[in-house]
């Protein structure tokens, strides 16, 4: 599977394309259609993950008319194992930065999607302490040489955010 980290929007939030044979799963496409619909060319959407609810986003709602694809978040996702089209993951409700946080693993690649759940050295704003705790405790279960793609900045590994990270 090939990642490609896009930087997007005002905010530079970090947007995902996840590729397997033309397949295209985006995770957090916010922001700006444009530079969005450029990276996709002709390749296939086949789904788009958010780590949280960006709340009626223009960008995600152009690209599921104009790719008729689905959105899978918090409210649509159990926790646990899901494939979409080539692409196997396990969802993990993290709430805490934003009530409605998830983070995607995916076992074969050993990365992790995490939104503003986890950032390098740091999470997003805090809106629910306890709950953010008993996120972080889910996360640190996963191997040390997970690779952490953030909503914002550079990737890090978990190895590394246990040890630096005074959220761990």
């Amino acid at each position: 599977m090939k990642i490609k980290t896009v930087v997007l929007g005002k905010e530079e939030t970090n947007g995902y394309l996840l590729e397997i044979n033309r397949h295209l799963l985006l995770i957090d496409p916010l922001d700006d259609y444009s530079k969005i619909e450029k990276e996709i060319g002709t390749k296939k959407v086949v789904g788009i993950l958010v780590t949280h609810n960006p709340s009626n986003d223009e960008t995600i709602n152009k690209i599921v008319e104009k790719y008729k694809v689905k959105v899978f978040d918090f409210h649509h996702l159990k926790e646990g194992h899901h494939r979409i089209k080539h692409f196997k993951f396990e969802t993990i409700k993290t709430p805490g930065v934003y009530k409605d946080g998830m983070c995607y693993y995916f076992v074969n690649e050993k990365a992790m999607f995490t939104g503003a759940t986890v950032l390098k050295g740091s999470v997003g704003k805090v809106n629910q302490p306890k709950k953010l705790y008993q996120s972080i405790i889910k996360i640190k279960k996963f191997p040390n040489n997970t690779v952490i793609y953030p909503a914002y900045g550079d990737k890090t590994k978990l190895k590394d955010e246990k040890e630096e990270n005074p959220y761990f």
